[in-house]
C-alpha cells in the first residue's frame, strides 16, 4: 500500500515539479539527510530566493520556554505575560488541535500517527512551532507552552531553531495539583480527572521533564517558580524574573495584583 501510495504521488506532482522547475522556481532539498542538515539547507534555500528578512528574524527570536505540570497554572501566567509584556504564546496542545482541524496533509499524517497511539514526531511539533512563530514574527518573545517535555525536543529544537532565551518552571507539591484538578474535574467532564489517573499524569511528567530541567538548570536559563501561592503571588515572581533576563513590560495595562 505504501508503495502504491508513493507512486500515485510521483505520478502526480511530476508535472507540477517539471512547471516550476520551466519557470525556475524549483528548489529540490535532499530530505535523506539528517533533519539538522535538511534545515540548514532549506534556510539556504529561502535566503537566495529573498526570504533573508524572516530567516534573520526567525535566528533571533526571543523564546521562552514554559513547563510546569497539570493544574501548576501556567496557562494563566501565560495570559497575563501576553497582557504585559506582549508576548507571543504557543502552546503546542491547542497548535495540534488547530493543525488536525485543517485537514491539511500534515493533519492526516498527525491523525494516522495520533490512531496508532504513537506519540507526534517532534520534528512535525516543532514544524508546528517554526510556522506559527513565523505568523507572529515581530513578537518581542515567543512563550511555548508545553515545550520541550522531553530533553531530545529542547536540543533539536534549539539547533535547528533558535535557543531558548529563558525557562519557566512552575513548581507545585503534588498534593496541590491533584486538589486543583480534581476541583477542575467538577466542570469539565472530563473522564481522567480522578486522583488515581492524575497521580499517574504527574508522576509521567516529572520523569520526563526532570532531565530537562537538570539541562536547564546547569546552563543558568532556568527560573523555577513556586507555583503552590496565589495566582498574583505568582505572577510577581515571575515578573521579576522576565526582569533579570532582561524582558521589559510593553503594556501601560498594569499586573493584575
Amino acid at each position: 500500500t505504501i508503495r502504491k501510495r508513493l507512486e500515485t504521488f510521483h505520478n502526480k506532482t511530476t508535472p507540477v515539479l517539471q512547471y516550476y522547475q520551466e519557470q525556475g522556481k524549483l528548489a529540490q532539498v535532499n530530505a535523506q539527510l539528517a533533519v539538522e542538515d535538511v534545515s540548514r539547507d532549506v534556510s539556504k534555500v529561502l535566503c537566495s530566493a529573498g526570504f533573508k528578512v524572516l530567516a534573520r528574524k526567525l535566528s533571533a527570536a526571543k523564546v521562552i520556554f514554559v513547563l510546569g505540570g497539570p493544574g501548576s497554572g501556567k496557562g494563566t501566567q501565560c495570559e497575563r505575560m501576553v497582557e504585559l509584556y506582549g508576548f507571543s504564546h504557543l502552546s503546542t496542545g491547542d497548535l495540534l488541535r488547530d493543525e488536525l482541524n485543517s485537514e491539511s496533509d500534515r493533519a492526516k499524517e498527525i491523525s494516522a500517527i495520533m490512531a496508532e497511539g504513537k506519540l507526534v514526531p517532534k520534528e512535525l511539533v516543532i514544524e508546528l512551532l517554526v510556522d506559527a512563530m513565523k505568523q507572529h514574527i515581530d513578537a518581542p518573545a515567543f512563550l511555548i507552552d508545553g515545550f520541550p517535555r522531553e530533553l531530545d525536543q529542547a536540543q533539536l529544537f534549539e539547533s535547528t531553531v533558535v535557543q531558548s532565551s529563558l525557562v519557566l518552571s512552575f513548581e507545585a507539591e503534588e498534593d496541590v495539583l491533584v486538589k486543583r484538578l480534581l476541583q477542575r474535574a467538577k466542570t469539565s467532564g472530563r473522564v481522567d480527572d480522578n486522583e488515581e489517573t492524575i497521580r499517574k499524569r504527574l508522576a509521567t511528567f516529572k520523569e520526563k521533564t526532570v532531565p530537562v530541567l537538570s539541562h536547564f538548570s546547569s546552563e543558568g536559563r532556568l527560573a523555577s517558580i513556586d507555583a503552590n501561592r496565589y495566582v498574583d503571588d505568582v505572577f510577581l515572581t515571575v515578573q521579576d524574573c522576565l526582569k533579570t533576563a532582561g524582558f521589559k513590560p510593553t503594556s501601560t495595562v498594569s499586573a493584575k495584583l
